[in-house]
């Protein structure tokens, strides 16, 4: 026997696929999109050890990428990419690297090794005195939703660190840390 089903029935089929649906990528943006609170204090324990390292140099703009290297530090503005307008994030051109300049990236890449995580891109902000007050870690989670966000280890001497009002959001790992998750909607 044949059996018809109601507009109520395939109202709750849609719900119900819907639902299933939005669990099921909440699970996945949750697993594979912010680390644990014990990987974070890990993380940052170990990028503590990087913040000396770009003030000495007057760091501020580094990103490396298989398709992009750049760098702003008290050497000057440095690219290397045939995407220059979505590598080169910060304004003003970029010179090519030179043996001195690719030594600088090399010193930063080798700490950001050294530390074990997924970091590739970095922004440092300096006080009117040239004090660094925050530097911002982008590191890759393994899982991106596109327009979804970014995710930073944030170091901060001012509480809370700087970010887009309603676009930024953050948790606290210790007294100058926070994961920044930026809405990019």
């Amino acid at each position: 026997m044949l059996s018809r089903s109601s507009p109520i029935d395939a109202g709750r089929d849609v719900i119900r696929v819907l639902g299933v649906t939005l669990a099921l990528l909440s699970l996945v943006v949750a697993c594979g999109g912010t680390p644990s609170l014990d990987r974070m204090q890990a993380d940052v324990q170990e990028l503590a050890a990087v913040v000396p390292l770009l003030d000495e140099m007057g760091v501020v703009e580094f990103r490396s990428q298989d398709w992009c290297r750049a760098l702003v530090f008290d050497g000057g503005r440095f690219l290397e990419s045939d995407e220059e307008t979505t590598c080169f994030m910060f304004a003003g051109d970029g010179a090519e690297f030179d043996e001195d300049k690719d030594a600088a990236f090399a010193r930063i890449e080798d700490a950001l090794d050294d530390t074990g995580t997924s970091v590739f891109m970095i922004d440092v902000t300096y006080a009117d005195d040239g004090t660094l007050v925050e530097a911002a870690f982008g590191f890759d989670t393994g899982f991106t939703i596109p327009f979804a966000g970014s995710h930073d280890y944030v170091y901060s001497v001012d509480q809370p660190p700087m970010g887009w009002a309603g676009e930024t959001f953050y948790t606290r790992i210790d007294a100058n840390w926070h994961l920044a998750v930026e809405d990019w909607n």
